[in-house]
């Protein structure tokens, strides 16, 4: 079995059973944070439309981040209490590439409560030249169809993040 692999299953074991959120709504945000992983041979806008199609039905909230970035995991403090407020009804996912250690991401992600994507490199790539993005944090709202519908390339705030996934649950 891959290192890498063997990682996952690892923090399979701390993070929680593998599931999208739908499928945990008897879990309270307190005890969710589940590591999906991708496969590394997944490439093109294929990569987007995996990421967000488990979530069909309910918005999703996309959160391209790194470890080593400030500013990402400061706007993950400030959303908590949206994320309380939406959850069960929106999924939160967030996607990290190899500029961040997996060893600290690890670390990190239990205690960032939502579904977890370790990419490749050439994915990660795909993904921010998809959605334009020079910067992250980046997020991007996607509606219970899947399309997305609005991208924004750094921490837009949580009242507008709240507006656009609650437009985006009709």
């Amino acid at each position: 079995m891959k290192a890498k692999n063997i990682l996952l299953v690892m923090l399979t074991m701390v993070g929680g059973a593998l599931c999208p959120q739908t499928a945990c709504a008897q879990n309270t945000i307190a005890e969710t944070s589940n590591i999906i992983q991708l496969s590394d041979t997944l490439s093109g806008e294929n990569v987007f439309r995996t990421l967000v199609e488990r979530y069909k039905g309910q918005p999703v909230l996309v959160d391209f981040w790194a470890t080593w970035c400030g500013p990402c995991r400061m706007a993950m403090k400030t959303i908590e209490p949206l994320k309380k407020e939406l959850w069960g009804e929106c999924a939160f996912i967030y996607v990290t590439g190899p500029s961040s250690p997996q060893a600290t991401w690890a670390k990190m992600i239990p205690d960032i409560h939502g579904d977890h994507y370790y990419v490749t490199d050439q994915q990660w790539r795909t993904l921010l030249t998809q959605f334009e993005s020079n910067g992250i944090p980046t997020y991007v709202v996607v509606n219970k169809e899947g399309e997305a519908l609005q991208k924004h390339v750094g921490f837009p705030g949580e009242d507008l993040l709240r507006e656009e996934l609650t437009n985006a649950k009709k």
